[in-house]
C-alpha cells in the first residue's frame, strides 16, 4: 500500500520489520520479505519525484578534497539513487574480501562464497540474464579477445540493467502487496533504543509539514545509503551522546569512494581490433561494458590496491554521434529528457553516419563510436580505508532540526600509486597484444595533490562508514549486518563494506541485502 505521511497517519505498532529508506536495498528487501507474510513498513523521506525541499535535507558540507557526488550522486525519493544511476553491475573479486597485508584495515568477516548464492537474486532484480562477467561474455558478443601475459590483467565486462529505475520497475508490485506499507515524506529523525539499551524500541518520524509519529517493530533495517545511514546513527543520541553503534568512535569513519582517474591517451595500432575488444555491446536487453581488471597476483606483487581500466572513445558533446547516443538512451530507458542539439546539424551528408550507427546496433549489437576519434584510458581505483576520511555531524541543521553532515574525503597516495602502476601495466599489455600504445598524462609524483585533483573525480560510491567486522572495536556491524550490541537493528548499505574493490558497489550490496533477507525470514518466521 502506498501512503503519504503528510496526510496518512502511521500506526505506532503492528509491524514485523521497519525499513528506513526505499532505494535499491529497501526495495529489494521489501520484495524479498513480502511473500513471507511479514508486515513490513517502509519509511521513505521523499515522494515520487524530485522535490527541492526534501533534497535540501541531505545538503552537506565538504572539507578537504572536493566531492561532487555527495550531492549529485544522491536523491531523496521512492527508488532512491536507482532513479538517477546507469545501472552498472560488476561483482567484487575474491581478493576484495580477503585480508591483504599490504592494505591496512582490509579483510571482510565473510568471503565471496557467502554471497555467491545471492548474486542470482541480485541479477534478477536488475533484469540481468547473463551469469558471467568475465571473458565468457565473448561467446555471444562475437568478440576476438586479445591475449595478455598471465598474472597481469583480467578481461571482464560489467552489465547494465535494461531498467535501472527500481521505482518504475517495482512501485506497482510493492503498492499492491497486502502486507507492505510504504509511507512517503516520512523522515526518520531518530532511532530510539529501549530503557535497557539492548534493543531498538521505535523510530521517530517527522514530515516537513509538521506531522510526527513513533513506529515500533520487531526488526529495524537502515537502508539509507552510505552517508545517511551513518548520519542517523550519529544523531540518535537520546541514550548515548556519541550515537548508536558508536562506542568505539567508528560510525562515519573509513568513508571511501572510487577515484576516477584520467590516465592518458591510446594511439591505436589496430583500431578495428581495439574496438572489437572494448566497444559496448548489447544482449538480452542488457548493455555490456568490457574493461581490464588488475589481476590479484599483480596486486600482491606490486603492493597496490584493486583497480580497473576502461578504454573510452571520446565523443564531442555536441557531435552527431553523441546526439544519436542520447536519443538511443532515452528510448531504451523510456525517459525522454530534452537532448541538447546545439551545434548538431542533420544534413544528407550525415546519412552514412546514421546508417552505420543503425547497422552496428541492429546487426552487431554494438554501440556506435566514431572511427577516427581519440581514445582515452580511464582508471577506477579502490581507496585505501582511512579512518580520517569520514562523515561527521556539522553545526548547521536542516529544516527538521537535524545536524547536517560534513564530509572529509581523504584518499591516500596509495590510490594514486595504484592508478599509475596499473595504467602503465594495462597500457603495456594493450601494446603487447598489438592493439594500442599508451601515453600517460599522469602527474610525475604521487604526492602532487593538485595535479591528481585536476584529473580525478569521484564516482558516487559511498562506502565504509558503518564497516563490517566481527570485533566491535573495529567495526559497526557484524558479519550478518547487525549493529554490534543492538541485535534488532541491521544495516543494508554499501556503508558496511570494509573495502570497496574496484567494482560498482550496488550489485554486491543487493547480494548482501538478499543474504540479510534470508536471515530475517528465518529469525522471524522460522523458515
Amino acid at each position: 500500500m502506498m501512503l503519504d505521511f503528510e496526510s496518512d497517519p502511521i500506526p505506532t505498532e503492528g509491524f514485523d520489520v521497519c525499513l528506513i529508506g526505499a532505494g535499491a536495498a529497501g526495495i529489494a528487501l521489501a520484495r524479498a520479505l513480502a511473500p513471507s507474510g511479514l508486515r513490513v513498513a517502509i519509511l521513505e523521506s521523499g515522494g515520487g519525484r524530485r522535490e527541492e525541499a526534501t533534497e535540501d535535507l541531505q545538503r552537506s558540507l565538504v572539507s578537504g578534497r572536493p566531492h561532487a557526488g555527495i550531492h549529485s550522486g544522491r536523491t531523496r525519493r521512492f527508488g532512491g539513487t536507482t532513479t538517477i544511476w546507469g545501472g552498472q553491475a560488476l561483482p567484487l573479486q575474491a581478493i576484495d574480501f580477503a585480508h591483504r597485508p599490504w592494505v591496512p584495515h582490509s579483510g571482510w568477516p565473510i568471503g565471496e562464497a557467502d554471497l555467491v548464492p545471492h548474486y542470482a537474486a541480485a541479477r534478477a532484480i536488475m533484469g540481468l540474464r547473463e551469469p558471467h562477467f568475465d571473458a565468457r561474455i565473448a561467446h555471444f558478443a562475437g568478440r576476438r579477445l586479445p591475449s595478455f601475459a598471465p598474472g597481469t590483467v583480467e578481461y571482464a565486462a560489467s552489465q547494465w540493467s535494461p531498467q535501472p529505475d527500481f521505482a518504475r520497475a517495482y512501485r506497482g508490485e510493492l503498492a499492491a502487496a497486502p502486507n507492505v506499507f510504504i509511507w512517503q515524506h516520512a523522515n526518520v529523525s531518530e532511532i530510539l533504543p529501549d530503557t535497557g539499551g539492548t534493543r531498538i524500541e521505535a523510530v521517530e518520524v517527522r514530515s516537513l509539514n509538521g506531522r510526527k509519529a513513533r513506529v515500533t517493530a520487531r526488526e529495524f533495517v537502515l537502508c539509507a545509503g552510505g552517508i545517511e545511514s551513518a548520519r542517523l546513527l550519529l544523531v540518535s543520541r537520546s541514550r548515548w551522546p556519541a550515537g548508536l553503534g558508536n562506542a568505539h568512535d567508528l560510525v562515519g569513519r573509513y568513508f571511501q569512494d572510487h577515484a576516477s582517474v584520467a590516465c592518458g591517451r591510446l594511439t591505436p595500432l589496430n583500431r578495428a581490433g581495439l574496438h572489437d575488444a572494448f566497444d559496448l555491446s548489447y544482449h538480452d536487453g542488457a548493455k555490456f561494458f568490457p574493461k581490464l581488471l588488475a589481476h590479484p597476483e599483480f596486486q600482491q606483487r606490486e603492493g597496490i590496491l584493486n583497480a580497473l581500466v576502461n578504454v573510452i572513445p571520446e565523443i564531442e558533446p555536441e557531435s552527431l554521434a553523441q546526439f544519436l547516443k542520447d536519443v538511443a538512451r532515452a528510448l531504451v530507458l523510456r525517459k525522454w529528457n530534452p537532448v541538447p542539439r546545439k551545434g548538431v546539424r542533420l544534413d544528407p551528408r550525415q546519412l552514412g553516419t546514421i546508417a552505420a550507427a543503425g547497422w552496428r546496433f541492429a546487426v552487431r549489437r554494438r554501440a556506435f563510436v566514431p572511427r577516427g576519434g581519440p581514445i582515452r584510458l580511464e582508471a577506477h581505483v579502490e581507496q585505501e580505508p582511512n579512518p580520517e576520511s569520514r562523515i561527521q555531524l556539522a553545526e548547521e541543521c536542516d529544516a527538521l532540526g537535524l545536524p547536517r553532515t560534513r564530509l572529509t574525503w581523504k584518499p591516500t597516495e596509495a590510490s594514486w600509486r595504484t592508478a599509475r602502476c596499473f595504467s602503465t601495466l594495462a597500457g603495456a599489455q594493450l601494446e603487447r597484444a598489438g592493439l594500442a600504445r599508451f601515453e600517460s598524462t599522469l602527474p610525475a609524483r604521487d604526492d602532487d595533490a593538485e595535479g591528481w585533483l585536476a584529473i580525478t573525480g569521484d564516482l558516487n560510491h559511498h562506502i565504509g562508514t558503518t564497516r563490517m567486522h566481527e570485533d566491535p572495536r573495529h567495526g559497526v556491524v557484524d558479519a550478518h549486518c547487525r549493529v554490534h550490541g543492538l541485535p534488532n537493528l541491521s544495516i543494508a548499505s554499501s556503508s558496511v563494506f570494509p573495502t570497496g574493490g574496484s567494482s560498482n558497489p550496488t550489485f554486491t550490496l543487493l547480494a548482501l541485502t538478499y543474504r540479510l533477507a534470508a536471515r530475517l525470514r528465518k529469525e522471524l518466521t522460522g523458515s
